[in-house]
């Protein structure tokens, strides 16, 4: 599959980052056009880097992923594995800045408010992250 110019603008793009296993992933075409263009919107605001979309996302140790989130995974267990589909991605830096830890961050914050702001139809399925951050964005980890 020919790789998609949104997908060749957010690579050559010095505020995205990704490990090799994220940027292979968008160079095979299995990555959501939707979500490839909210990373593109946050790359407006911020520097970010993806840590995976699908390859190497794991839920369970030892367990690979599926289209279903595995049953031992608390309330989330058998729900559809959106990172499986190419719907998700795990943001691990913000600005320099590793997400876990830093969740109130105003930076960080803003992520969250850009993606929230995007209307559903162009934005990922969920928009998650550690419970702090959900917190003082004022929404749970349903979908939105």
């Amino acid at each position: 599959m020919p790789t998609s110019s949104e997908v060749r603008d957010l690579l050559g793009n010095p505020d995205f980052g990704a490990t090799p296993q994220a940027s292979s992933d968008l160079e095979r075409g299995v990555v959501d056009r939707r979500l490839v263009a909210a990373l593109g919107i946050l790359t407006k605001e911020h520097r970010v880097c993806v840590d995976t979309f699908k390859k190497g996302h794991y839920f369970l140790p030892g367990v690979p992923d599926g289209p279903r989130i595995p049953k031992g995974y608390g309330k989330a267990g058998g729900l559809p594995n959106t990172h499986y589909y190419g719907r998700a991605a795990d943001i691990r830096w913000v600005d320099g800045k590793l997400v876990e830890g830093n969740a109130t961050d105003p930076d960080v914050l803003e992520v969250g408010e850009l993606l929230a702001g995007i209307p559903p139809t162009g934005r990922p399925d969920q928009i998650i992250g550690p419970p702090k951050w959900s917190k003082a964005l004022g929404y749970g980890r349903e979908e939105r």
